[in-house]
């Protein structure tokens, strides 16, 4: 039997979605890991703490590229609780910590398709003491933004690690993934795209930074939390409404020089 350890690992994600009637879904997820037999468990609490029925509510656990899903739940009423599992099979090399990613997709009553995403941890034959740490940011986002992460190398050997951004479907983001080499005591910014693809104005999501790397033999791993909030975007004249009010005002006073100047020259 696989050695594994058991780690606790609890972080609620708030998502509120507003759709065009009035009333909201508001969709809390949790998730752990828990050893099995030949596998992890990945247990997840899914909440509707809103005001509106979530539809087709499908939960998804993406370990090192592989993804495993659950059955859909037809409905999620406002003050219910769906609870699922899923079993995932690693096929590990090194000893360490490893980050599960969570992904709930569920529908509102026009069908219209959010997303609230989690994450869990898991330790494989031996507990490690991580070095290296992205600093959570925020970022605003209309049509496009860009999300820079700080990540600092607590350590004070060089390290080269990998950072993916896990992003809901209503966001679009380039590039997923990203290789850093950091000196030891050293600190060095990473810079991610973002693209709104269909999240409505005035949504606020959490977005996932995975930080992973190998050292002494060892695999060592730390998720950080940033957050976006999707904002309207300004059209011409919200844009320009002080470059306007100038041009409107100098034209103004030309008309009022210009008459002025006509009235000079009959008298």
């Amino acid at each position: 039997m696989k050695r594994f350890a058991f780690l606790f690992f609890y972080l609620p994600v708030l998502f509120w979605a507003l759709p065009v009637q009035a009333g909201s879904i508001s969709i809390q997820t949790y998730a752990t890991c828990t050893l099995m037999e030949e596998s992890v468990r990945v247990n997840v609490i899914t909440a509707n703490v809103g005001q509106e029925a979530a539809k087709n509510i499908q939960v998804h656990a993406i370990f090192q590229d592989t993804v495993r899903s659950s059955k859909v739940l037809p409905s999620l009423k406002p003050g219910q609780t769906y609870k699922s599992f899923i079993d995932i099979h690693p096929k590990l090399a090194l000893p360490g910590s490893y980050p599960v990613e969570v992904r709930v997709d569920f529908h509102d009553l026009n069908d219209y398709l959010f997303t609230s995403l989690a994450h869990a941890s898991f330790i494989y034959k031996e507990a490690v003491n991580i070095q290296v740490f992205v600093r959570p940011t925020e970022a605003e986002l209309t049509g496009k933004a860009k999300l820079n992460l700080e990540v600092l190398n607590m350590d004070q050997a060089d390290r080269e690690v990998r950072i993916r951004l896990l992003v809901p479907r209503e966001l679009q983001v380039k590039p997923a993934e990203q290789t850093l080499r950091l000196k030891g005591g050293g600190k060095q910014k990473v810079t991610f795209k973002l693209k709104n693809f269909s999240a409505i104005e005035g949504s606020a999501y959490p977005v996932f930074s995975f930080l992973e790397y190998e050292a002494d033999g060892r695999h060592y791993s730390n998720v950080a939390e940033s957050r976006v909030q999707v904002t309207a975007g300004q059209n011409f004249f919200e844009k320009h409404t002080s470059a306007l009010i100038i041009v409107i005002a100098a034209l103004g006073l030309v008309v009022v020089l210009f008459q002025v100047f006509r009235t000079v020259k009959k008298a």
